[in-house]
């Protein structure tokens, strides 16, 4: 006969309790039919109720995660950085991406789509990651993180405007890569100037 360890029954009624809560949760979600937006993590999708091919989808959802994510590090910039050039490109990505975000949003009302402004897991830890820093290193991993981020999100563009099918987010593609471009040219400039490589 095994010695039954009062910790070890604790841990595995705690254990159950927790499977049993679990599966209530997803039940529920499932009856209300939220299966794929319920996920065990908050990290869910950023567009809900959009019947889009893989191709707008993803589009439509990286369009989001930049629109926010450039405001939210522009507001921070803007508090955070000490070199003044910095703080003037921080506050252009708040007033350019608040007004596409705006823009993106009243496409997605039009079209009954669902968009939430929540940042994903992996922009909030750069999010996060930013505001552990100070002085020039804070400057300098913004202004990185721009050029960066401005490369991925101009290949996104281009992607939708060449292989895009949704007309609105064609267009809303095609109406905002210059704006795109033009951030990310103008970041490489500040790298540039300010010694940031």
């Amino acid at each position: 006969m095994q010695k039954v360890n009062n910790n070890g029954a604790a841990f595995s009624i705690q254990r159950a309790a927790w499977v049993r809560q679990l599966v209530l949760a997803l039940m529920l979600c499932a009856s209300l039919g939220f299966v794929t937006g319920c996920k065990e993590d908050e990290d869910g999708p950023s567009v809900e109720n959009a019947n889009l091919n893989p191709i707008d989808r993803e589009f439509l959802e990286q369009a989001v995660q930049s629109n926010l994510t450039e405001i939210q590090l522009g507001q921070l910039a803007v508090q955070r950085a000490t070199d003044s050039t910095v703080k003037r490109y921080a506050q252009m990505m708040i007033t350019e991406h608040t007004a596409a975000h705006a823009d993106l949003r009243n496409r997605a009302t039009a079209q009954k789509w669902t968009i939430r402004d929540v940042l994903n897991d992996e922009n909030q830890a750069k999010r996060d990651n930013l505001n552990n820093l100070q002085a020039a290193a804070f400057d300098r991993a913004y202004m990185r993180s721009q050029v960066a981020d401005h490369q991925v999100t101009s290949g996104k563009f281009a992607t939708q405007v060449d292989q895009g099918t949704n007309p609105e987010l064609k267009a809303y593609a095609t109406q905002y890569k210059p704006n795109i471009d033009r951030h990310l040219v103008e970041a490489q400039n500040i790298v540039a100037t300010l010694g940031f490589q």
